[in-house]
């Protein structure tokens, strides 16, 4: 019989910083030349975003956000201002019932229907394929905040705790910083003596995205005394087929996502009982 256990405290961290899940290489992230800019100046207190722009946080309202990223998605929703959110990608998952206005793909999005959104604030992620628009963003006096390619738990710390500012939210972020944390560190502590388990944690079910190497959640399942089945690939998000699942065989699938898309993704993973 099938081996699932949805790990509560891996799940935990998991959730509090939960990575962007596109097909992506390491040579296909946005840099500071892509973007043909200028860095701004801003005055004190500033942040600088991973293509070098420079942000004032009190002089943004941020109260439109257009999401360009699942994982920044996610941790909107995880500092509870999913009402300032006005537009996300298609990959984005939200809680039952909450609808938004879908302005694209990651890779692809649609210029106009941002523009007319009227956004006060747009986040992207530095691992994105959007850097034509990103452009064409700033041109129009948009705020575009990019966010780095998180490769490790502090990176996620590190893009979190900004997140905090730009939203107004300083003080909640660094609880779940905090909190989470502290769960790392517990976790490691009590897996230490245990042996080493294989695990898969499931990034998007249609198609199904995983989890692999040079990833902050890498790190947690080595922390946490696992092996990552998808370790070896070649890239940070590999697409899985339910035959590598089978082979590899995990002992552990985590799935993150809202209530409704892990029920479903549980449902899917109920047709295999080959995978013990």
């Amino acid at each position: 019989m099938m081996k699932y256990k949805i790990t509560l405290l891996i799940l935990a961290i998991l959730a509090c910083f939960v990575v962007a899940c596109e097909k992506r290489d390491k040579n296909k992230l946005l840099d500071k030349t892509s973007l043909n800019q200028p860095v701004q100046i801003s005055s004190s207190p500033a942040i600088i975003d991973a293509t070098g722009y420079s942000f004032n946080p009190d002089t943004l309202q941020s109260k439109r956000i257009i999401s360009l990223a699942p994982s920044i998605t996610r941790n909107i929703y995880l500092l509870e201002q999913q009402d300032k959110l006005v537009g996300v990608t298609s990959y984005c998952r939200m809680a039952a019932g909450d609808k938004k206005e879908i302005i694209g793909t990651y890779q692809s999005i649609d210029l106009e229907k941002i523009i007319l959104l009227n956004p006060d604030l747009i986040l992207a992620s530095k691992e994105g394929e959007v850097a034509s628009a990103v452009s064409k963003l700033r041109e129009l006096k948009i705020p575009v905040f990019i966010f780095s390619a998180s490769v490790s738990f502090d990176d996620l710390k590190n893009d979190f705790r900004n997140l905090g500012i730009l939203l107004h939210q300083p003080a909640k972020a660094e609880q779940v910083i905090t909190s989470a944390s502290r769960e790392v560190d517990d976790l490691r502590q009590q897996v230490s003596a245990l042996p080493k388990i294989k695990v898969m944690v499931e990034l998007n079910t249609a198609p199904l995205m995983v989890a692999g190497p040079d990833t902050f959640i890498n790190e947690i399942i080595e922390k946490a005394g696992g092996i990552n089945i998808a370790a070896d690939t070649f890239s940070r998000w590999p697409q899985y087929s339910i035959e590598q699942v089978v082979l590899k065989n995990p002992d552990v699938i985590i799935i993150t996502g809202m209530d409704q898309q892990t029920e479903e993704a549980l449902k899917a993973w109920e047709q295999f009982p080959q995978i013990d």
